[in-house]
């Protein structure tokens, strides 16, 4: 048995973020967060903030979860990979999804972002972002051939340390799509950034969330 398959990580709740990005309601953060008034997403359980551009709408906790479970289980192929997913669902946590436009908008194109933690206390082997998305990459490269990883990145943002991973695709129409993940670790959570988009302007505001990243004090 491979380690990813072991590890039951969010896999499936990454690999669906494509077919959920667009789902926007209203704001309902989660675990001691909120949305101030200037747009800031403030997490007092993991002690950060992040700037989201104005005017961007919100999803759901509850949705978010109860869209992320139905795509998990249609991706089920056996009893070992079902109890790996409901393991993972367990440990991860919904903190933020938000689109710059309304579910059904028309427009060409919806990028996204997604944060959401998982409780990696059991795996003392991850020290950092880079090695979480390890395996995230190598479960991606498995089961996801389709999908094309570039190699792991390492910076720092506003003195916490971040791995970087870009992954490219194509949706059902036959466009192609970009997602950023960026997962770096808070009181041993791996707190991670999902970026969906289609162009580099679109990445670049994108960018300017994960860039805000600042850990409180």
């Amino acid at each position: 048995m491979t380690f990813y398959m072991r590890f039951g990580f969010c896999f499936s709740c990454l690999f669906v973020f494509i077919d959920v990005c667009a789902f926007a309601q209203t704001i309902v953060p989660t675990l001691n967060s909120k949305i101030s008034q200037d747009s800031t997403y403030i997490n007092t359980y993991f002690n950060f903030k992040l700037a989201i551009p104005k005017d961007w709408t919100y999803t759901r906790s509850e949705q978010i979860k109860a869209i992320i479970k139905d795509k998990s289980d249609a991706m089920k192929s056996d009893d070992q990979l079902d109890l790996n997913i409901a393991a993972s669902l367990q440990r991860t946590g919904y903190l933020l999804m938000a689109n710059k436009y309304a579910f059904g908008a028309p427009v060409p194109s919806n990028p996204g972002l997604i944060v959401m933690s998982e409780d990696i206390n059991l795996f003392s082997g991850i020290t950092n972002g880079s090695d979480y998305l390890y395996h995230v990459k190598a479960a991606i490269d498995k089961s996801q051939p389709t999908r094309e990883t570039k190699e792991i990145k390492k910076l720092i943002i506003n003195g916490q340390e971040f791995g970087l991973m870009q992954v490219n695709s194509k949706s059902n129409a036959g466009s192609q799509i970009k997602q950023s993940y960026y997962s770096t670790i808070v009181k041993r959570h791996s707190i991670a950034f999902i970026f969906t988009y289609l162009t580099e302007q679109e990445f670049a505001e994108l960018k300017g969330v994960a860039d805000s990243f600042t850990m409180l004090k």
